[in-house]
């Protein structure tokens, strides 16, 4: 092509479309989808309208110009003032405090500072000498601590002159005047940013505990219940014990630092991950000190004995920390532990005795059963059942000395907020598994006893209805897991029946169903056990994609630790029926071969 005919690239930039700034400032949900974000805090409302987990937004970072740059390297190295400077010079190695008085009359400030707040810290001092471009940030919970300004922090005195702001160094009797005029700095002379509020929950005051706090709050506490939104019974029953308990303010931020590390906005955070560490020790030995203590008032006949509330602090506490084993996934015995120490609590707090003399009376007997059970919220106990029921479900030998709780019905006139425990269905859970340890202790072959009670288990089953209205999704999960249930019944009484088209129909039942909720909807807090059974008895390949994709939703949603485990147990149960191994959907056998402990909530 001749030469004439070309396009200089001069050209052909000029006239080519400048393209558009993009925005860096949504949300790391909005960012990964590459959809635009509205940038709503604490959750962008795109995410909800899509019904996806907002992961939260990028740090801000105050934006630096060239003048606040200089400003930066000479605050930071120490560097004097110009000679025609009239500010003070410090020329040390290291700038010492000042105490700045701002004196104001009525004529410069119309609202004088009353004498109650006077000599108290209210801000601090900007010098523009090395510029007149800055940036801040009001964001208490992410905003980074403020460098390379000069700045002194100040107090009010009215004790001064009119229109001046003095600023005495420490230690020093030689004051530096700067004008205001009108209760204004002038051209190259000190402004005055006032210092941030502090947080309003008291016990929260370090920024990073401020960000665990509101994660817990608005993010995760939504994930740990089937009710949602200002239904949170998280919020609204944990929170208020937190503000008066700091095992349980601890429990609340550890849990935090544990999901945002999960969630993976935390890699490379050294500070959060040993802030967490930290609370979880914290709370242990706390915890463990409080249980010696309320152990010791149960067999010191002389002790005084703990109250209810007392009783639902350490119950409390041991919840929070079976929780946060479920989120860290270890797959170790810990939470184990946590739950038997809060079921020790609650048969002690529940149990009838007869209520002691007051003032000299004669003993009366009375409902303490009804009457702690209470007084303990019906929320933690109720999340308590819940937990305690699916543990047995992955435990080879239930111990006969169990303490059980006699009764629930203090739960009668408490809003549902897991599935199972208040409609009936946790009974059939320990009912299968008291059967299915019974087989496991009998070597020989199923006798007409234990077959007996498999067939009363199933009659049971099949005349279970819900109680009450419930909505869609919540008449979806329940049948989900009368499904399961049945699953697990016919694999005690068939251990080689996992081919069976009663299974896999159960199965494809299960699986369309859930194809059908909602991403975010509260049920998918209950999701995990019924995946877990069809995932054991899933062998055709379509059956096990679905299932593997609605792990990945289940892990998408919550990033709970737990469903890791879960899915890699379901994993190799399905490498060994392709193998053609007996019992291969015998979860209890496949944890205790890879000595693992999982907890399907």
């Amino acid at each position: 092509m001749s030469s004439h005919g070309r396009v200089s690239d001069g050209e052909r930039s000029h006239d080519r479309k400048s393209p558009i700034t993009r925005v860096r400032t949504g949300c790391f949900t909005c960012r990964k989808r590459k959809k635009k974000c509205d940038e709503k805090r604490p959750t962008c409302a795109n995410c909800q309208k899509t019904g996806v987990l907002c992961e939260g937004f990028p740090q801000q970072v105050p934006w630096e110009a060239r003048a606040a740059a200089r400003r930066s390297e000479i605050g930071n190295h120490g560097m004097p003032r110009p000679s025609n400077s009239p500010h003070p010079v410090n020329t040390g190695s290291q700038r010492s405090e000042f105490d700045v008085a701002c004196v104001q009359d009525a004529q410069a400030v119309p609202n004088q500072i009353p004498s109650s707040h006077q000599n108290q810290e209210f801000g601090f001092i900007i010098d523009p000498q090395f510029g007149s471009e800055f940036d801040l940030v009001f964001d208490t919970l992410e905003a980074p601590p403020r460098t390379g300004t000069h700045q002194e922090t100040f107090i009010f005195d009215q004790s001064g002159s009119s229109g001046t702001v003095i600023a005495r160094e420490r230690g020093s009797n030689h004051p530096h005047e700067w004008a205001l005029v009108d209760g204004t700095p002038q051209d190259n002379q000190p402004v005055w940013i006032p210092k941030e509020i502090p947080f309003v929950i008291s016990g929260v005051d370090t920024p990073l505990h401020q960000r665990l706090f509101c994660h817990f709050t608005n993010t995760m506490s939504n994930l740990l219940t089937i009710s949602v939104g200002e239904c949170n019974p998280m919020n609204k029953v944990v929170i208020p014990l937190a503000l008066k308990d700091r095992a349980i303010m601890d429990m609340v931020l550890c849990l935090a630092a544990s999901h945002i590390l999960k969630l993976g906005q935390g890699n490379g955070d050294e500070e959060l991950g040993a802030e967490k560490a930290r609370l979880h020790q914290s709370v242990v030995q706390m915890q463990s000190h409080r249980v010696q203590i309320w152990e010791s008032s149960t067999t010191m006949p002389l002790a005084q004995p703990y109250t209810i509330q007392d009783k639902e602090i350490i119950f409390a506490t041991s919840v929070l920390l079976c929780l946060y084993e479920i989120c860290k996934g270890s797959g170790d015995d810990s939470w184990r532990v946590h739950l038997d120490t809060a079921r020790r609590i609650l048969v002690d707090a529940t149990k009838g005795k007869d209520r002691p003399s007051v003032d000299g009376d004669t003993p009366t007997a009375g409902p303490v059963q009804e009457r702690a059970i209470t007084e303990i919220d019906p929320f933690l106990i109720e999340y308590f059942l819940y937990h305690d029921c699916l543990a047995a479900v992955t435990v080879p030998l239930l111990p006969m000395n169990k303490p059980r709780l006699e009764s629930t019905a203090g739960l009668a006139d408490h809003d549902p907020t897991m599935v199972g425990v208040q409609d009936g269905l946790s009974e059939f859970i320990t009912r299968i598994s008291l059967l299915r340890a019974q087989t496991d202790m009998n070597s020989a072959k199923l006798d007409g006893n234990i077959i007996s009670k498999a067939v009363k288990i199933w009659e049971d089953l099949a005349k279970w209805k819900p109680k009450g209205a419930l909505s869609i999704e919540r008449k979806m999960i329940a049948e989900f897991y009368l499904w399961a249930l049945f699953i697990w019944l016919f694999s005690i009484v068939y251990p080689d029946g996992k081919a069976d088209p009663k299974v896999q129909d159960a199965v494809k039942r299960i699986v369309g169903g859930m194809r059908n909720i909602k991403f975010g909807d509260g049920v998918m807090s209950c999701l995990l056990f019924p995946l877990f059974v069809i995932g054991s008895a899933a062998i055709e390949v379509e059956d096990r994609e679905a299932i593997s994709a609605q792990f990945r939703k289940l892990k998408e949603w919550s990033s709970l630790g737990n469903i890791d485990l879960t899915y890699r147990v379901v994993e190799k149960m399905w490498l060994e029926h392709d193998m053609g191994l007996p019992s291969s959907w015998d979860w209890v056998k496949q944890l205790e071969t890879h000595k693992i402990s999982l907890l399907v909530t």
